[in-house]
């Protein structure tokens, strides 16, 4: 299913979440490192809380300046804010998407290959999916254990 955001974002896949008397229900929860957790909450600290009274919707990632102050954040804003950030952390062009690449990477290798566990934590709707995608770079745990045990033997 495919819904367009108030920020212009098409959403590929997900679970509207509604807000009755304060309590949100629907939606799909989503895990986050302790790390995005602190960052989310400078975020609100330090700049959305200077915006939100211009906010136009219920989105919290906002634009913090110009015209648009309050609007919410489109998808050429994040791509230009994550580009800057990389470039000012000398890491070159960098592109949303392999955040995403490099997380179901690493944890399609750290759950052992476990691509089904994978694809629903990333939302994906099948787990072929992760397996064509990103466990050929993870590598086959399977392969490389009995390397090991092989390795260990000989010595």
């Amino acid at each position: 299913m495919k819904r367009i955001n108030p920020n212009r974002a098409a959403a590929k896949r997900g679970f509207p979440a509604t807000v009755m008397d304060g309590i949100i229900t629907g939606g799909i929860v989503r895990r986050a490192s302790p790390a995005m957790v602190d960052s989310y909450h400078e975020y609100l600290a330090e700049d959305y809380h200077r915006v939100r009274a211009l906010a136009d919707s219920d989105l919290v990632l906002v634009q913090l300046a110009g015209q648009r102050a309050g609007a919410g954040l489109s998808t050429h804003g994040a791509r230009q804010m994550i580009d800057r950030a990389g470039r000012r952390a000398g890491l070159g062009r960098v592109r949303p998407h392999t955040f995403r690449h490099t997380w179901a990477t690493a944890l399609t290798e750290a759950t052992g290959g476990n691509t089904k566990a994978v694809a629903d934590e990333g939302g994906w709707t099948s787990s072929r999916t992760v397996e064509d995608t990103y466990a050929h770079l993870a590598g086959d745990p399977t392969l490389q254990a009995a390397l090991e045990h092989i390795w260990t033997e000989q010595l």
